[in-house]
């Protein structure tokens, strides 16, 4: 009978943490997803980035380049729509000829949510819309 209770227990916290939206998307890991606009989200404006930039999550690293170097973080969700990046930043150090005009990088607590088959990420002043 206490293995039985135990069991119903773990069960109901699992799905209480899981409604709270402390597990993990799935749908978000285990991709590489390419920036491909720039929105400002209180104007609507849109801007296109004319260099090669990704993201990918996997095992609690997020991966991404800056200029031709790639680099990569801790990461963690802390809650359903909400990610947290953190730790040192791990980047190759290859001498890149060209330099983005913008460079991409996280640290820090952002809004990241799915709409449609975009994948969004908030920063302070825009949306960065991934594909």
């Amino acid at each position: 009978m206490k293995t039985i209770t135990k069991l119903i227990q773990i069960t109901l916290l699992s799905m209480f943490f899981y409604s709270a939206g402390y597990a993990r998307p799935p749908v978000i890991e285990n991709r590489r997803w390419v920036l491909e606009k720039f929105r400002d989200p209180q104007t609507r404006k849109v801007l296109y980035p004319e260099e090669y930039h990704f993201l990918e999550f996997r095992n609690g690293q997020i991966e991404y380049t800056i200029d031709c170097n790639n680099c990569s973080r801790t990461y963690e969700f802390i809650s359903k729509d909400s990610i947290d990046i953190y730790g040192p930043q791990v980047c190759t150090y290859k001498n890149c000829i060209e330099k983005d005009a913008m460079n991409i990088t996280y640290s820090g607590t952002y809004k990241i949510w799915i709409e449609g088959s975009y994948l969004i990420i908030r920063t302070k002043a825009w949306d960065h819309i991934y594909k």
